[in-house]
């Protein structure tokens, strides 16, 4: 037992604990009051340690001052001062109002505004009560006011802003009582209010509607009311439709910021834009990411990423859409209190401040951006840049020949106070943006003078000094030497100086540059110099190079040994009675399948591989102890073999790219495209040995940019299990805010219709990583999304081969079976991971559905389910082979399932090149039901297969065009199509094909050639009747003139 001198012992060194971290973080609040994460430990530490609770209070108060915070923060502090405020005294009352306010303009909060307007009608009781306590400001009319406002900041949140509403419109109907003056016009009003509030979309419509209902049969005359109440539910259809449109998006909210970000993409429909919904769903958006900041880890990081890119996406859009100066300025003032760690709203603040004549605001605004010391390098860079364009324009459009002094030296001396910072952060400005700025202010402001361009130069000798053994600063410092001072030996000496740097990123650009000089200014001696000592250079980083990639090569082996042999330790195979060797060669066969299937493009369903490629298979050999492991790389194993490289300039070239690599190994393949603000490229080499070494050319320049190579898998993400809607647009939405994506890989699903996964790849594996945070987030009900890198080691892991195998097919239900009911049934025979009815325009089950199952023994123990009873159907149970059709023959013609499927299809033209077959099928989705695309090789076509003739109608007739990354598509039909090619067995065509015909079938009734002509005969002319031209009866035999391929192969060659 615990002595009690021990016990105040203890407790008095906790308190002590508890002062000095509070100590602490109130040194760090003072450095830094704009830290959110700062506040949120303060906050927490408050909460948790009873001697602190005190503290509370004033820890709330310092956070509201300085930053915007959420309802979370704000409801306990409105709730303590509510009860603690004085109804009866003015200035209370003032203050209690004031909070309200300041809390709504942080963020948009249904909770704060109810509890104001609460207030507010507490108020009333009391001043226009028959006693008639009067305060100025608080009259009838004047609270009227104040409760409009209340109400105007929430009723454009569709789901909840009915609940402000609806206070404000029963604090209405309860003053209609108390007057008598003037009661027709207030009732006039609020019958105007009712149908405007029944006109906008909204969940409770249905209880407005009935609220009216009771407005209208009190307050309007009882002739009055059918006629009025049938107009009005009229009036209410379009909104009740703009709401159900919405409906499936407001129950997705709850997942969080990738479905606001869903939802306002949708809502951005440039044919049906309202403005106001648009900035009330982004104020929702804004306010759910920033209640989601101080979750722990990466939650909190993301939610913090996430209001940033709402907070720039909804003053773009305000920007672009609404050209109102007084909210673009109220917009700031919020954003910079929320998220003042984003250069990027200062910078579009400062901008904005400029494009509005309110340029007297910059430089507090600037300061005030400085100040808060959150800013990362690139950040300072972006806001200084947006500050000194302003300063050098005004100085530009001066009338006097010289510039103004005053206004020179604020610049210049801005210029050096940040370039100073920048170089103080990690990462710097290695792209010398501030540099370069810094030096044309000297260059293009002033008549040229020795004194000014001296100036000039110390400004990139500081750079020089600073990135030491960047090639783009040395390059650029050269190059001012030569080209502005005209000083073309100082100019030689600097490019010796940078040449023989050891650590230089690119030597390679700066050799080249020194002799690209020397050609231009150098004797015929200097340029002869300048070669041979670039020569001895050359070599000497090319033998650097290879030692550093040796030894790297050598720690990477040694570091998969290691992992190799754990893996042996931790897998000893059991004992067993013997071993299946055809299984075992099964096995491989069946792994060689699956890779290839990934390895394929989009291009061919099936492809047969080329001779070099084919696998003889030995008879395995049983050996009685087990051959080592070995790692399952691929047979051309792209992952392992590529590299991604980033930051390119946009004149690079795969020359460039091919000369960066050289003494790395072989390159298969270079893939060079451009993204928003990056150029990358995709660098495939013959083996993965080749890796290493390239790996080493992280940082180098090419052109003057510093790039970055990295494994291309590690900045790919495997993605699955998000909702069936999402489509590609939805997808990149969902993981821009964590980094520029280069591209979303879809699967075809021409043979698996139900593959729900794709590869999104960013600039860089920090995107990848930050991305992992949406891992297991909720985007609907009941549904995870998976989110993970793409180890190319982790295959089985990323892929959904054998999915088939853990699905089965249930047809014969009931049209009004739920989900949970299969759920339940199926559940039995194992755990149910989904199932996926089909569903009619009625939302009533079509008869069939799918039942996904987590491994393959619960699909295989649901077969028994077959032919059971089940809601007094009897269910046919059977796998899901996506490849398996049923076949549907028209009567009499034999070829009927040939003309249903071309009756079915269209045919696309003008596809843009490289377009994904997944991209076009998400697309041609939205316009009709579709089976399968297929993609026609080597043609910018491709076919669609729909579901039905009237969805293949709706593509050909449909007055909106399908357009696929920006190209509008040609849509034909693919009768129409097959028409303009030449008929077959015609004179045109180089090959005929042999006559088609039935395959002959086994079994009682088939005789074989008989049926077989008889049937070709048939199909024959069937063919020349189609085509417009005459055939006899001894075309089937051969005897007319339709020749077969076998025919035409013998005329090429020379036979008869």
């Amino acid at each position: 037992m615990t002595e009690p001198g021990a016990a105040d012992a203890q407790m008095s060194s906790n308190d002590a604990d508890a002062f000095v971290a509070l100590s602490n973080l109130l040194d760090s609040i003072t450095a830094t009051p704009m830290n959110r994460s700062l506040h949120i430990q303060h906050l927490a530490l408050c909460k948790s340690t009873p001697v602190l609770a005190a503290q509370l209070g004033t820890a709330r108060d310092m956070y509201t001052s300085l930053l915007a915070v959420p309802e979370s923060v704000w409801l306990p502090i409105l709730d303590e001062r509510t009860q603690e405020t004085s109804i009866e005294e003015l200035e209370a009352v003032n203050a209690m109002h004031e909070l309200f306010v300041k809390a709504e303009t942080d963020y948009l909060s249904i909770e704060i505004l109810k509890r104001h307007a609460t207030f507010l009608i507490t108020v009333s009781e009391l001043t226009l009560s028959e006693e008639g306590f009067k305060m100025s400001g608080y009259n009838e009319d004047d609270i009227r006011t104040k409760l409009q406002e209340v109400v105007s900041r929430g009723e454009g949140d569709m789901a909840h802003g009915s609940e402000v509403w609806n206070l404000w419109i029963e604090w209405e109907l309860s003053r209609l009582e108390a007057i008598e003056e003037a009661r027709q016009d207030r009732i006039a009003t609020l019958h105007e209010a009712y149908l405007a509030r029944l006109d906008f979309p909204h969940a409770s419509n249905d209880s407005t509607f009935e609220a009216y209902s009771g407005f209208v049969s009190t307050y309007l005359p009882p002739a009055a009311y059918e006629d009025t109440m049938v107009k009005a539910s009229a009036a209410r259809q379009n909104a009740l439709r703009e709401w159900s449109k919405r409906a499936d998006h407001e129950r997705a909210l709850v997942n969080g910021p990738a479905a606001y970000a869903a939802y306002l993409r949708w809502e951005k429909n440039p044919h049906a834009l309202k403005t106001e919904r648009v900035r009330c769903l982004y104020e929702r958006a804004i306010a759910d990411a920033a209640g989601r900041r101080s979750a722990e880890g990466d939650e909190g990081v993301a939610a913090g990423k996430w209001e940033g890119v709402f907070w720039m996406d909804l003053i773009r859009f305000i920007i672009e859409h609404a050209g109102d100066e007084h909210l673009e300025m109220s917009l700031f003032a919020r954003a910079i209190r929320s998220v003042p760690e984003n250069g990027e709203v200062w910078a579009a603040y400062i901008r904005t401040l400029e494009r509005h004549d309110l340029a007297e605001q910059i430089p507090d605004v600037y300061a005030g951006a400085m100040d808060t010391n959150l800013l990362s390098a690139s950040d300072v860079v972006e806001i200084t840049l947006a500050y000194g364009a302003q300063l050098k324009r005004l100085l530009m459009s001066s009338d006097t020949p010289e510039p103004d002094e005053a206004l020179h030296d604020i610049l210049t001396t801005m210029l050096k106070t940040a370039v100073k910072k920048v170089r103080s952060l990690e990462g710097a400005d290695p792209r010398l943006r501030l540099e370069k700025f810094w030096s044309s202010i000297y260059v293009d402001l002033h008549e040229p003078s020795e004194e000014i361009m001296e100036t000039a130069r110390k400004v990139w000798g500081s750079a020089v000094t600073f990135y030491s053994n960047s090639y783009l600063a040395w390059s650029l410092y050269a190059q001012f030497i030569w080209q502005d001072l005209r000083d073309i030996n100082r100019a030689r000496r600097t490019y010796q100086e940078a040449a023989v740097r050891s650590q230089l990123d690119w030597p390679e650009a700066i050799f080249d540059a020194w002799i690209d000089f020397e050609h231009r200014f150098g004797t015929a001696d200097e340029v002869e110099a300048a070669l041979i000592r670039v020569k001895h250079l050359s070599d000497k980083v090319t033998t650097k190079r290879q030692e550093e990639a040796e030894t790297y090569m050598a720690r990477t082996t040694h570091i998969q040994a290691e992992q190799q042999a754990l893996q042996a330790v931790e897998s000893v195979p059991q004992p067993v009675a013997g071993m299946d060797v055809d299984s075992a060669v099964d096995s491989h066969r069946d792994s060689k399948k699956k890779r290839k299937a990934e390895d394929e493009g989009e291009g061919s369903a099936s492809k047969r591989p080329r001779a070099a490629e084919q696998v003889v298979e030995q008879p395995a050999q049983v050996s009685m102890s087990p051959a080592p492991a070995e790692p399952a790389y691929l047979k051309r194993d792209r992952e392992n073999s590529s590299v991604l490289v980033s930051g390119l300039p946009m004149d690079a070239t795969e020359d460039a790219l091919r000369q960066l690599f050289r003494d790395c190994g072989e390159i298969r393949e270079i893939k060079l495209s451009e993204v928003p603000g990056n150029h990358v490229a995709t660098v495939e080499f013959m083996t993965k040995d080749s890796v290493p070494a390239a790996l080493t050319k992280d940082k180098k320049r090419i052109s003057g940019a510093e790039i970055a190579v990295n494994l291309a898998w590690k900045c790919t993400l495997f993605v699955t299990n998000f909702p069936e809607k999402y489509d590609d647009p939805t997808i990149r939405q969902l993981f821009s805010p964590f980094g520029t994506i280069i591209d979303v890989r879809w699967p075809s699903k021409r043979i698996n219709t139900t593959r729900r996964f794709c590869y999104v790849q960013y600039t860089s594996p920090s995107s990848a990583n930050d991305a992992l945070s949406l891992n297991d987030q909720e985007l609907e009900n009941d549904r995870r999304i998976s989110v993970n890198i793409s180890d190319p080691t982790r295959k089985k892991q990323r892929t959904d081969a054998g999915a088939d195998k853990r699905e089965v097919y249930v047809a014969g239900l009931a049209r009004g079976v739920k989900k949970e009911e299969l759920e339940k049934l199926f559940g039995e025979k194992g755990s149910v991971k989904e199932v996926r009815l089909a569903l009619g325009p009625d939302g009533l089950c079509k008869g069939f559905g799918f039942v996904e199952f987590q491994d393959e023994v619960g699909a295989e123990a649901a077969l028994s389910l077959n032919n059971t009873e089940f809601r007094k159907r009897r269910l046919a149970v059977t796998l899901a082979d996506a490849r398996v059709h049923a076949r549907k023959e028209l009567p009499g013609t034999g070829q009927g399932r040939q003309v249903d499927l071309r009756n079915r299809s269209v045919r696309l033209r003008k596809i843009p090149p490289g377009t994904q077959e997944a991209i076009i099928q998400q697309v041609v989705e939205k316009h009709a039901s579709v089976r399968k695309v297929v993609m026609k090789t080597g043609t910018d076509e491709a076919i669609v297969e729909c579901d039905t003739i009237a969805d293949a109608g709706k593509l050909t007739l449909s007055s909106d065009r399908i357009v696929v990354n920006g190209h509008p598509l040609e849509v034909l039909e693919e009768s129409a199509a097959q028409a303009v090619r030449p008929a077959a067995g015609s004179s045109t065509g180089m090959f005929a094909p042999r006559t088609a015909g039935p395959r002959p079938k086994a079994g009682l009734g088939h005789k074989g050639t008989a049926g077989r002509a008889t049937r070709a005969a048939a199909g024959s002319q069937a063919s020349a009747g189609r085509a417009g031209i005459t055939s006899n009866s001894g075309a089937v035999n051969g005897a007319g003139t339709n020749k077969g391929q076998d025919d035409f192969r013998k005329m090429l060659s020379g036979g008869k």
